[in-house]
């Protein structure tokens, strides 16, 4: 079998990338699907929805995204830094005998009164991207990466919450073969408040990616829509 590589990814949240050795490309879920405002101590946030999930080589399969579906769970650890864990799939492949999919794990840091009008967080994450070839027939890690980004949320405007993310993304498989790459991604979103504890998120993100084995440099623009509960444990 022929041997071939997958770069780039993100989110998220994102988001992140990596690389696989049996597929021609994973999948990744650029959304963060950010909170209506900073999660305070012993607050959860519960969210799922439908994503245009990027592709880590679009040229490979001739497109840049694919429908995706996935869920999140947020915790504030304390008024000033909150965890998160977030996983998707691809519901649309038509890669035979082959699912794709990723995790991703992360936190956001505030760096000012919670309870400003403009609130700013730095959020690092770590991802790993999956694979469920037939060649393998059973799920397989297929690389890691990472990301570092600056988030915004501004004032609130009635039942509008938004927000901005931007940063750096990184990921690698096999630096001797020169798979792995790089990229820039920036997400503009709105919660809408429903209720005291539910919300509707819609989220826009925007990706430049290289991929250093392919040597191309890709846009991609990934859109999102989710469901959000919150809940509290005082």
């Amino acid at each position: 079998m022929n041997r071939h590589s997958t770069v780039v990814s993100g989110i998220v949240t994102c988001c992140v990338l990596l690389i696989s050795a049996c597929t021609s490309s994973l999948v990744y879920s650029p959304s963060v699907a950010l909170p209506r405002k900073p999660l305070e101590k012993k607050e959860w946030q519960l969210s799922g929805g439908l994503d245009l999930l990027a592709e880590t080589r679009p040229a490979s399969f001739g497109r840049n995204t694919i429908i995706g579906a996935g869920g999140l769970v947020r915790y504030g650890i304390s008024d000033y830094v909150s965890i998160h864990g977030k996983g998707w799939t691809d519901i649309l492949s038509d890669a035979a005998g082959t699912g794709r999919g990723g995790v991703t794990a992360g936190l956001h840091v505030k760096l000012q009164d919670p309870n400003a009008d403009w609130r700013l967080a730095l959020a690092p994450s770590a991802t790993i991207l999956i694979d469920n070839s037939s060649f393998y027939g059973s799920w397989r890690i297929e690389g890691g990466g990472g990301a570092f980004t600056l988030t915004t949320w501004f004032p609130a405007n009635g039942i509008f919450r938004p927000y901005a993310v931007i940063g750096p993304m990184i990921g690698v498989r096999d630096l001797q073969d020169n798979e792995w790459g790089y990229g820039l991604i920036a997400n503009l979103g709105s919660n809408f408040d429903l209720s005291d504890h539910f919300s509707i998120n819609a989220e826009l993100a925007g990706i430049i990616q290289r991929n250093q084995f392919d040597r191309i440099t890709h846009g991609i623009i990934a859109p999102s829509i989710g469901l959000s509960v919150y809940f509290d444990a005082k």
